[in-house]
């Protein structure tokens, strides 16, 4: 049951990153204000907006002007629910719970963000940085693990400036670097199958 709960919160947040991807560096406030639709600018209401469930049901369209909603809002709800269920399972209800929380709906907004206009903020990378050594400090891990994890970023951090480096930046981007040192302290010993995980995510996305 509080797996469940856990999911369903995490399909909120989820919903929360794609609004607030949208409406970063626009202009327009990313906590206040009512969603609209793109095509017609219609106020969405309560049963447009439930994840998942709204993008289901009326086929991935606005019910106003029939107008196709990208699916990859509902592909991160769906996504973000089994992150933080997942997260649940995997970490308990421990300090470093909330962090991790937090940082995946960050990352959610940077991927989306990223998708869209092809630019990593640093604003964000900053934030998920910090999110990521918070997590990482917090979480009970044996000090030769640790270490490991350290090292792990350090390298991943590394490898990813090299390919940015050596393809002038046509391979990876040089904001991809810290993003991915956060991710491999938040990946911690598990780091390299997460790693492969998100590249095939990634191609998935793209």
């Amino acid at each position: 049951m509080v797996t469940f709960f856990f999911g369903v919160i995490g399909a909120l947040m989820g919903s929360f990153a794609g609004a607030v991807s949208e409406r970063i560096y626009t202009g327009h406030s990313w906590f206040s204000g009512r969603s609209t639709c793109n095509t017609c600018g219609t106020g969405l209401r309560i049963p447009d907006l439930v994840p998942i469930v709204s993008w289901v049901v009326s086929g991935g369209r606005c019910r106003y002007c029939t107008a196709r909603f990208s699916g990859r809002y509902a592909l991160i709800e769906i996504l973000m629910a089994l992150v933080y269920a997942g997260a649940y399972t995997v970490m308990g209800l421990q300090v470093a719970l909330p962090f991790f929380l937090v940082a995946s709906i960050v990352l959610a907004i940077t991927v989306l963000y990223d998708m869209r206009h092809m630019v990593i903020p640093h604003a964000l990378s900053v934030v998920l940085g910090v999110l990521s050594l918070a997590t990482f400090f917090l979480t009970p891990m044996d000090a030769g693990s640790r270490a490991m994890t350290l090292f792990s970023s350090g390298i991943c951090g590394l490898l990813f400036f090299a390919l940015h480096i050596c393809s002038r930046g046509r391979a990876m981007g040089l904001a991809d670097t810290p993003l991915v040192m956060s991710l491999a302290l938040l990946a911690g010993t598990r780091l390299f199958q997460d790693l492969f995980f998100r590249f095939g995510l990634a191609h998935l996305l793209g």
